[in-house]
C-alpha cells in the first residue's frame, strides 16, 4: 500500500492541489527517483520496494533538502494527531528502513544524516524534474564556492536565476566536516543539459562565475569512448562503441549533432596533433587483446595508416607533433623520447603530455583492476611527484591551456565523480559537481572542455543449488560476483558502486537460507575451499589481505613486510594462498603465501603474469590460468617454466577449471548472446556449454565475471551496462 499522497505536504503547509490540478514530479539522488504523485522509487529505472512509513520519511527530508527535518515535525508527517504510537521506536525503524533501501550508512551516511536527538538532513544533491517553474537555490560554500540544494528542470530554453536559500546549520561539534558537506557546484548539474535537445545551448550561472554554456554532441546509446578536440576547438573526434562492441571513430562539429563516421574499422581515437595527424588503435574483428592492437599515425583529411607500435593503452603527442609519448608494457609504464620514464606497480590510464612539452600527467591506479587511484605528473628526466590525495575513483585527465593546471574527474565516495584541478604545487579546487558519473576527456586550446556523462550498471544473475532457472540476485547498482561455492549454494560478492560510498561491501549469498549477508567491507576475492571464509582487500591499500568469516568470527589480517598486494587466491588445499603482487621496487610476479604465516615465496612461472579478475586455479593446485596485462589467455604449470595459450579463440577468457583439471570453463566478453565453453587448452577444441542474454538492450555491455561450479551445473554472473552522451562545455576556461 502506498502512503498518502498529501504526506509530500505536510499539515503545515498549504492545502494540496486537487488530483486534476496535481503536477507529476520526479525527484532525482543519485541512483534514485521518486516520483512524486504515485510515491514509486526506482534506482536506475529498476522499481524498489519501499514501505509506507519509510517512503513519508523520504518524501518529508526530500521537501527540504539541506535543512534539518525534527523529530516531532517528522511526526506530523507520519501519524495523525489523534494517533496513540510509540513514536520513538516507530521513527526510528522507519528511518532504518529507508536507510536499507537506500543502501545508505548512519555512520558514514551519503543521503540521510542523522542529528542524535534533534532529527534528520537529506545531505545528498537533489534535481526536480517537471516541476513548476520556480528558481532552484544555491547557497554559499567554503572557499567561494556553491553548493545546490535543489535544481528545478524546466523545459524552456531560458537561463535559470539563482538566489540564496536559508543557511544550512553547521555540522554538530565533534562531527567530522566530511561526513556532513554538501557536494560542492561551480556550475548547474550536466544532467540539465540533457534536455537541451540537438543543437541548443543552454546557460546555467553560478554566483561568481561566468555562465558555462552545455552542449550535447551524441544522442546514441552506445559508448563514448577516448575523444579529442582537433585544432581550433570547433570539432570533436571521438570513438563510440557499440552493444555489439564494434568501435568506429567519429567527427562532429560542436555546432551540429551530426557526426561523420571516418573510415577505420575495428578503432579507436588516442590521440590529436596540433597540426591534425592522429594516434589511432586498431585491431582485430575477433577482438582485441592489447599485445594485438597497432598503434598507428594517420592524417585526419585523409590518407592510409602508417603503423608505428604495437600494444599500446594510450597515447599523446608532443607539442610540435612529432614525438608520441605511449603507455605500454600492459599499461605498466610510460615511454616518451625512447626512453621509459616511469614504472607503476598497478595500472596507468589517462596519460597526456603538458603544453609545454616538458612534464606528462597521468592517472596512477594502485589496483590493475580498479579505477581508485592519484594524480601523478613526471618530468622527461623521469622525476615523478603525487599531486593529489587517494580518489574513490577518478578517471579522465588533461592540462588547461596555461599547463599550470591539471584538471580531471574524481570522486571521494562512490563513483559520481566531479571535475577538479590541481596545480604543479598540488593545491586542489573543485570545478563542478553534479549528479552522476563526469570522465574529463580534453581541454581546446581555448579553454572548451570536452566531458562525457557515464550511466554505469553492474547486475547479477544466478542459476544455484535448487533453482530451477535463472534469478536476479542484484543487491544495489554494481553488484560484481566473485566467487561461488563448489556445491553452488553460497554466492561471494562485491558491492562498488554508488551504494556502497568510499568503501566496498562484501556480501555472501546463502541460496538454502534465502538470506543475504554483508560480511565487511573492502573487495572480495575468493572464498575458502570449505565456504566458511571469504578473502578480501581494501581496495585503497595494497599492504595488506582481509580473511572475512562468512558466519561467526573476527576478521584477520594476512601482510608482509614491503609487500604490496595486486590480488589473491586460496590454493584448493586451503591451507596458503596464491598471492599476486610484488616487494616494494620489484614488478609484481606470483607468489605462495602460507596461512600459518611466514612471507610470501616466489613462484616459477616462466615468467609470466597474470590480472585478478579472470584468473583461476585448477584442482590440482598446479594450473593456472588468466589473462596477461596485455590480454592475452594463458595457461600456467606453476613451478615450472610451461606457459601455453588458453585456446585459439582471443574472444574467451577463463571463468573456472572442471573438476579434471583438464578442461576449462571460458566465457566470451564482448556482445551478446554471451557463450560459456568447456575447452581443452592442450588440443584447443571447445564445446558449447550455455549462453546469457542481456535483459536489457542497448549500450555497451559485456560479461563482467562469471563465477561457475567445478561440474558447471550452477554459476553466477555479472553484467555490465554502460551509456555516455558528449557533452562541449564553454565558460570554465
Amino acid at each position: 500500500m502506498q502512503p498518502n499522497a498529501n504526506q509530500w505536504e505536510g499539515p503545515n503547509q498549504p492545502p494540496p492541489r486537487a488530483p486534476a490540478e496535481r503536477i507529476r514530479r520526479i525527484v532525482q539522488f543519485g541512483p534514485f527517483e521518486l516520483r512524486t504523485d504515485t510515491g514509486e522509487l526506482r534506482k536506475h529505472g529498476i522499481r524498489v520496494k519501499i514501505q509506507a512509513k519509510p517512503l513519508a520519511v523520504l518524501r518529508a527530508l526530500l521537501e527540504r533538502p539541506g535543512e534539518v527535518v525534527t523529530r516531532d515535525q517528522l511526526r506530523d508527517h507520519l501519524w495523525a494527531a489523534d494517533t496513540f504510537v510509540d513514536f520513538e521506536s516507530g521513527l526510528n525503524t522507519a528511518a532504518n528502513r529507508l536507510r536499507l533501501g537506500l543502501g545508505d550508512s548512519a555512520d558514514a551516511p551519503r543521503f540521510i544524516e542523522t542529528l542524535p536527538r534533534v532529527g534528520y538532513r537529506f545531505i545528498a544533491p537533489v534535481v526536480v524534474v517537471g516541476a513548476p517553474a520556480v528558481v532552484p537555490a544555491l547557497e554559499p560554500e567554503r572557499g567561494g564556492m556553491t553548493s545546490l540544494a535543489v535544481v528545478e528542470r524546466i523545459a524552456v530554453a531560458e537561463p535559470v536565476k539563482l538566489v540564496k536559500p536559508p543557511a544550512v546549520e553547521a555540522p554538530p561539534a565533534g562531527t567530522p566536516w566530511t561526513r556532513t558537506r554538501p557536494l560542492l557546484y561551480a556550475a548547474v548539474s550536466i544532467v540539465l543539459a540533457l534536455l537541451a535537445g540537438a543543437g541548443v545551448y543552454r546557460r546555467y550561472f553560478t554566483a561568481n562565475t561566468r555562465p558555462a554554456v552545455f552542449h550535447q554532441l551524441t544522442f546514441q546509446t552506445g559508448w563514448v569512448g577516448t575523444s579529442r578536440f582537433v585544432p581550433g576547438g570547433d570539432s570533436v573526434i571521438y570513438t563510440r562503441l557499440s552493444a555489439e562492441g564494434h568501435g568506429q571513430i567519429f567527427l562532429v562539429n560542436t555546432d551540429s549533432p551530426e557526426a561523420r563516421p571516418l573510415d577505420f574499422e575495428h578503432s579507436a581515437i588516442l590521440a590529436v596533433s596540433r597540426t591534425g595527424e592522429l594516434a589511432i588503435m586498431m585491431w582485430g574483428a575477433n577482438g582485441f587483446p592489447m599485445d594485438h592492437a597497432d598503434l598507428a599515425r594517420v592524417p585526419l583529411n585523409g590518407g592510409s595508416p602508417r603503423v608505428v607500435g604495437h600494444g599500446a593503452y594510450a597515447a599523446d603527442f608532443s607539442p610540435d607533433g612529432e614525438t608520441l609519448a605511449t603507455v605500454q608494457e600492459g599499461g605498466g609504464a610510460i615511454e616518451y623520447g625512447g626512453r621509459v620514464l616511469y614504472r607503476s606497480r598497478g595500472l596507468i590510464t589517462a596519460m597526456r603530455i603538458s603544453p609545454a612539452g616538458d612534464r606528462i600527467a597521468f592517472l596512477d591506479h594502485p589496483l590493475r583492476d580498479d579505477d581508485a587511484g592519484v594524480v601523478d605528473v613526471v618530468d622527461r628526466k623521469g622525476n615523478a611527484r603525487t599531486l593529489t590525495r587517494h580518489w574513490n575513483s577518478v578517471n579522465g585527465i588533461a592540462w588547461a591551456p596555461s599547463g599550470r593546471e591539471i584538471w580531471f574527474a574524481a570522486s571521494d565516495v562512490g563513483i559520481d565523480r566531479a571535475l577538479r584541478a590541481v596545480t604543479l604545487d598540488g593545491k586542489d579546487r573543485l570545478i563542478s559537481s553534479a549528479p552522476g558519473v563526469l570522465r574529463l576527456l580534453d581541454i581546446s586550446s581555448t579553454g572548451r572542455v570536452l566531458l562525457a556523462r557515464d550511466d554505469m550498471q553492474m547486475t547479477m544473475t544466478g542459476h544455484l543449488a535448487g533453482d530451477t532457472g535463472e534469478r536476479d540476485l542484484t543487491w544495489f547498482d554494481s553488484s560484481h560476483v566473485d566467487d561461488i561455492s563448489a556445491d553452488g549454494n553460497l554466492v561471494l560478492f562485491t558491492e562498488s558502486g554508488e551504494a556502497s560510498g568510499a568503501h566496498y561491501w562484501i556480501y555472501v549469498h546463502n541460496r538454502k537460507t534465502g538470506s543475504t549477508t554483508r560480511i565487511g567491507n573492502g573487495r572480495a576475492l575468493s572464498l575458502s575451499p570449505d565456504g566458511t571464509r571469504a578473502l578480501a582487500m581494501d581496495p585503497a591499500d595494497g599492504k595488506y589481505l582481509l580473511m572475512v568469516p562468512v558466519g561467526d568470527g573476527t576478521t584477520q589480517r594476512i601482510s608482509a613486510d614491503r609487500f604490496f598486494y595486486q590480488w589473491a587466491q586460496f590454493f584448493p588445499d586451503g591451507k596458503s594462498l596464491l598471492v599476486a603482487g610484488g616487494y616494494q621496487g620489484q614488478a609484481s610476479a606470483l607468489f605462495r603465501q602460507s596461512l600459518s604465516g611466514g612471507k610470501p615465496e616466489p613462484l616459477r612461472t616462466g615468467g609470466a603474469y597474470v590480472d585478478s579478475d579472470f584468473s583461476t586455479i585448477a584442482p590440482d593446485g598446479v594450473h593456472l590460468a588468466g589473462l596477461t596485462p596485455a590480454g592475452k589467455c594463458v595457461v600456467i604449470a606453476l613451478g615450472t617454466d610451461n606457459v601455453q595459450s588458453c585456446g585459439p579463440d582471443r574472444t574467451l577468457v577463463p571463468a573456472k577449471w572442471a573438476a579434471d583439471s583438464r578442461r576449462l570453463y571460458m566465457n566470451s566478453v564482448g556482445a551478446a548472446p554471451f557463450r560459456v565453453l568447456l575447452a581443452d587448452p592442450s588440443t584447443g577444441r571447445a564445446e558449447l556449454v550455455r549462453t546469457f542474454s542481456s535483459p536489457v538492450a542497448g549500450g555497451l555491455q559485456w560479461l563482467a565475471k562469471v563465477a561457475i561450479t567445478p561440474d558447471g551445473e550452477h554459476y553466477a554472473y555479472s553484467l555490465q551496462r554502460m551509456v555516455s552522451q558528449l557533452f562541449v562545455v564553454d565558460g570554465w576556461g
